[in-house]
């Protein structure tokens, strides 16, 4: 079995009382991207609408991996973050947490594991793991063609972050 082709990983904290300046003061780090409740947003598309957010969310991306490397991904991400698991427990009273995995196939049969130290990061900190994977094509020589956001929406291309700007749900 191949490695998945490509991953993309990022931590979503996310919440209707989500402050971002909060959550960043609290995990002394800065989001790749933050918004509270309420907060407008420009669609990219044509006729360009505002979008009211529905709840916050606090997002920390790590850097994409060719082939994929999910380990490594998460270390980068707790890398920067506190290792004190009561600031992990406060905000997991407060807030939605998950780590959300993008995976893009280039064959039909690809696959991965996750160390036991990977699984201990994040059940400590009472984090839930999500994975998205997005299948070949058919034809063996088309390019990876994601079908499908996992929020619904249009699919994010290989190479793109693959998370989403929605928060969390609360399974």
């Amino acid at each position: 079995m191949a490695a998945l082709h490509e991953s993309a990983v990022t931590l979503r904290i996310g919440g209707d009382a989500l402050e971002p300046d909060e959550v960043s003061r609290s995990l002394g780090c800065q989001p790749s991207f933050a918004f509270a409740k309420g907060d407008i947003k420009l669609s990219k598309r044509r006729p360009i609408v505002r979008i009211v957010r529905k709840s916050g969310m606090w997002a920390l991306n790590a850097t994409k991996h060719q082939p994929a490397d999910l380990d490594a991904q998460i270390a980068e991400i707790f890398s920067r973050l506190p290792a004190d698991l009561a600031v992990w427990a406060k905000l997991g009273k407060e807030f939605d947490m998950d780590i959300f995995c993008g995976f893009w196939m280039r064959e039909t049969d690809e696959g991965m594991t996750v160390s036991v130290e990977t699984m201990k990061v994040l059940s400590d900190r009472g984090i839930r793991l999500g994975f998205c994977v997005y299948a070949p094509l058919p034809d063996e020589e088309a390019e990876v063609q994601p079908s499908a956001a996992p929020n619904g929406g249009p699919a994010p291309q290989p190479g793109t972050s693959g998370a989403t700007e929605e928060p969390p749900s609360v399974n």
